[in-house]
Parts: C-alpha cells; structure tokens; sequence
C-alpha cells in the first residue's frame, strides 16, 4: 500500500468518528452529523467581482451566502478562516472521508480539480495554520510556490486556520480568503428535529445565538440546552454530565491549570484531560475557555490579571468571560479586575486591557478616562495588529472619538509635476502650476456627513452612516451631487465657526490638487509608481486586497 493509499484508508475511518452527543446520551458520528458550514462570501459578491452594489430604500433581499464546499470546489487555493470551534477540523474531516468513500462528485469537486493535461488531482489540506505563528506567511508562500507548477498533478490547497490569530496575515492575491459563519438557526432547528421528531417550530434546543458556533451547539444538544448566551450554556452541560463526584469542579480546574501553565511558557499545547469525557467538542479550545473563566469566579481577582498580563491575547476571551459572569450577577469584583487589567505590567498589556474593557464600560464610568487615552494611543501609536487598531477605533467611536477628524494640510503654491508613464491615462508627465490651498488630511467621516443629513433632510442610502460604532469611518454611498452639496453646507458653517476666512470656500479638489496633495513633490523614474511614502510597496501602508478588511478603515487607523 502505498502512501495515497494509506491516506485514503485513513480517511474512509473519519464517518465513524464521534462528532454529537444526543439528548438521550447516544454518540452520533460524523457522518450522520456533520451540518454543512456556510461562508461570508456570497452570490452577490461574486457578481460583482469586488465593485460594491448600489443601495436602494426597497427592502434588500437575503443574501445567497457560498458553502465551504462550494467554495473549495471553486478555488485551487482557499483559506477558510473562523474561530476556534467553528468546525474547521470536522470540515477538513468530512471532505477526507467524502472523498475517499467516493461521495462527493454531485457538486463537481474532483471534475474541477482535474485538467484534461493532468489526469490525477491532489488535495492538500492544512489544518490549524495559526500554529505556524509569525512564520505563516512566508512558509504558506513557499507551499504555493512548490504546488503551483507541477507537472504531473492537478493540485488543490486547502488551508484552516484559527481567525484571531491569521486575521492580520498579508497573502497574496493567489489565495481566496474567506471566513466561516455560524451555522444558521433553521439548520440547527432541521437538526434537532430530524434527531427529536420534534417539530421543527417547536425545537427549543440549540437555537440560540451562542448555539451557532459548532462547539456550542454541541453542548447545547448534550444538555438540551437552548444556546443563548455561552456561559449559561456551559453551566448547564457541567450540571447535566459531571454534577457527580464533584467532576464539574474538577473539570474547570484542570482548564485554569492548562492555560496557566501555557501562559507561563508562552507556548500553545493540545489539551488533553484525564477525566473521561464522552463529548468531543469538551476538549475543544473555546469550551476550555469557558471552564477556565468559570473556575476563575471563584478565584482571588490576581490570578486573572496575572493570566492576562502573562499572555493577554491568548487569554482574552477567558477573561471576557469572566468579565460577562461578574457583570451579569452584578459583581463588584468587576471594578477591581477592569482596573488591573489597565495597569498591565508592559504598555502593550495595558492597551490591551483597555481594549477589552471597553465593552463593559459607560461614558459615566469612572474609568472612562484613562480608557479612552489608552485606546487612543492604540490607535494614534500604530504598534498593534491591524485587527486590533481596528477594534480600537470602533470603541473610539461608542466611547466617543476626541479627535478632531476634519483637519486641514497647506499645499503651498508652486510648480510640481503630475502624471507617469506607469499608465497611458497618466502619460505624459507634465509640470502645472497651482496656486496654495488647503485640503482635508482625512476623507469626511459618517459623523460630520450625518449632521448635514439631519439638518438638510438630504436622502442618505448608507448601512452604516448612523452606527454609533462607525461614526469615525469614511463616510460612503453618497454621489458627487450629494458632495457638492455637503461643501456649500460646511462652508456656511466653518464660515461661522473661523475655522476658515469669509473669501474661502469649501469643495471638492480638482484632479491635479488631488494628486499634488498625494503625491507632493516626489519625481519618479521611467517605470517607477509613486505612493505618497516614495516609491517602495509598503503592504501595512494602506488598505488593500492583501488584508482581510474588505471595506473602509477608520480614519487614522493605517499610518
């Protein structure tokens, strides 16, 4: 038997392999219940191959969303990206055995993997790419280099990987990049019921929001619990199969002691339990996450903070947690543990603390304060991931954004040359002479347009233009009309404000003062393409395909 061969055999084993537990206690394999995940990208999205559709005010319909399958048919290279939990392993699992046992070929996976010049096709699948830490990038490179251009074999990669931890990976263009969702309500509910011959209206477990992550359903099936909020959930399942002989204590200690001793050595390490646990899911990271935060109630608040301060991003969503069980019984040990969480032993865990606290606090907080100066810092210093500074605007924006986002540049008068040769739109470059004005540094924010909407009544078809957690993004889905309307507004008001002169005016900048502005006095070569920090690509300099973003950033957040 040769290597294939043996994947092969191994893999035809994965349908038996425990997945559920019912109601009633039975273990259902994986390939009775395996649930199909959906992805974030969509019909739509594919139709318009990246350009963004215009809004109307009739009722949008319900998006077609595209299966992992789907998508792994239509890819050579796919990264699926979700959180721990989500069933990325289950779904690497699930294809192996489909694929061995030959039942997959109704949606056409094996006739797009092969090429009438390469009868034989391979699928490579990754699983937990996260564990490649900062070298993720470069060695996933490297794979691509060496499956592209074989001769032989018609290959396709497909790569799992925790989101918290590759969201801010820059990869090329090569790889589709998607994210898992949740699994939806009316599945889980065909679920229960095809297991239950419960009514599908009348399922009452697994249904809640919590319930969508495939780990958390999981649980909620075993208890017969409705997955509403992830702590109540896990409280339930500790009652219901390790109430006796004390397990459910054991259960969560054991928890606290992995994630202290990894934190400790700053390593990630398998869990592995010496209690006999019949679920599958127990094991899985995000539910030892849970148990951990639950064991910490009863702990002194120094252990948590001393957790956080050892390893804040991996411990996280243990102490949000945590801080979700003081909040919800209304704990006045939430106060204590947000204010040592602030005064991390390292700047970065200070900032972090912050962050995370952010969404347990109110503008009459106390704490208010030195939060919203932290968090500012995150954004303002630039030292973070991008996903962080990205969290910290959208704070910003709830917590109430003290900067001044309508800022004006001096362009001074001149002689400068535009235009390139990089382009035949651009050609040739030419020199112009332009006299001094002013421009705005940033792009005009949903909270500045929003107050000319409401004191115009001006139509305004945006998803996001009154979010209290978008007020500092680029303000979007408006027209040049709705521009130069919005200019003869601001140039009353900034009249009466001082902020600029009774012979000045606001409007939008002609293409040549758009491209000064961008590009100042910079020359370049023949070939060479100009970005206004030279002529060197700097992927963390702006927002492009290669981040996971997809839309606008905040302003400021891309230095």
């Amino acid at each position: 038997m040769d290597l294939i061969e043996q994947y092969v055999a191994t893999a035809s084993t994965f349908g038996s392999f425990p997945l559920l537990i019912s109601p009633l206690g039975d273990t259902i394999p994986l390939s009775d219940g395996y649930i199909p995940l959906l992805t974030n990208f969509t019909f739509e999205d594919k139709s318009a191959k990246g350009l963004r559709k215009g809004k109307t005010k009739a009722k949008e319909s319900s998006p077609i969303h595209f299966s992992a399958l789907e998508l792994l048919r239509d890819n050579k290279f796919l990264l699926l990206t979700g959180p721990n939990g989500s069933g990325k392993t289950t779904f690497a699992k699930y294809i192996s055995f489909s694929l061995a046992t030959k039942t997959t070929t109704s949606i056409g996976l094996i006739e797009a993997c092969k090429k009438k010049t390469k009868p034989s096709c391979l699928l490579l699948i990754l699983d937990s790419i996260e564990n490649l830490g900062n070298d993720g990038p470069s060695l996933l490179i490297s794979i691509l280099h060496l499956v592209q251009d074989d001769q032989n074999v018609s290959i396709k990669l497909l790569i799992l990987g925790d989101s918290r931890c590759v969201e801010d990976w820059i990869l090329p263009s090569d790889i589709a990049r998607h994210d898992i969702l949740p699994l939806l309500e009316s599945e889980r509910r065909r679920f229960v019921s095809r297991l239950t011959t419960v009514k599908t209206d009348n399922v009452n477990i697994g249904i809640g929001e919590a319930a969508g992550l495939p780990a958390y359903f999981s649980l909620s099936l075993e208890a017969g619990h409705g997955g509403y909020s992830a702590e109540e959930l896990i409280d339930e399942w500790l009652h219901v199969v390790a109430s006796e002989n004390y397990n459910d204590k054991r259960i969560v200690r054991e928890a606290l002691d992995y994630f202290i001793l990894e934190a400790g050595k700053g390593t990630q390490a398998k869990f592995s339990s010496r209690l006999k646990i019949k679920n599958p899911a127990s094991t899985s990271r995000v539910i030892q996450q849970l148990l951990a935060a639950r064991c910490l109630v009863e702990e002194d608040i120094s252990t948590s903070i001393t957790l956080f301060n050892e390893n804040p991003i991996s411990s996280e969503p243990i102490i949000r947690s945590l801080l979700l069980r003081f909040e919800c019984i209304k704990s006045s040990e939430i106060d204590d543990l947000m204010r040592g969480l602030i005064h991390g032993s390292k700047a970065n865990n200070a900032q972090l603390g912050a962050l995370l606290i952010s969404d347990f606090i109110n503008p009459s907080s106390h704490l208010h304060t030195h939060v919203l100066k932290s968090i500012l810092e995150i954004v303002e210093q630039s030292k973070l991931p991008i996903s962080k500074r990205l969290s910290a605007a959208r704070a910003l924006s709830l917590l109430g954004d003290p900067r001044d986002l309508s800022p004006l540049a001096t362009i001074p008068s001149g002689t400068f040359k535009i235009g390139s040769f990089t382009h035949p739109n651009s050609s040739p470059p030419h020199n112009i002479t332009i006299s001094s004005f002013r421009i705005g540094i940033f792009p005009v924010v949903n909270g500045d347009y929003s107050e000319f909407i409401k004191e115009t009544g001006r139509q305004w078809h945006s998803s996001d233009g009154f979010n209290p957690e978008t007020v500092n993004l680029p303000a979007t889905d408006l027209s040049w009309y709705d521009a130069r309307e919005y200019c003869a507004w601001l140039t009353t008001r900034w009249k009466s404000t001082g902020k600029i002169s009774p012979d000045e005016e606001v409007r939008l900048p002609t293409e040549p003062e758009w491209e000064i502005a961008a590009r100042g006095s910079q020359v370049p070569a023949d070939d060479e393409i100009i970005y206004p920090w030279g002529t060197g690509w700097k992927a963390t300099s702006v927002n492009y395909e290669g981040f996971t973003i997809e839309h606008p950033v905040f302003c400021g957040i891309i230095p």
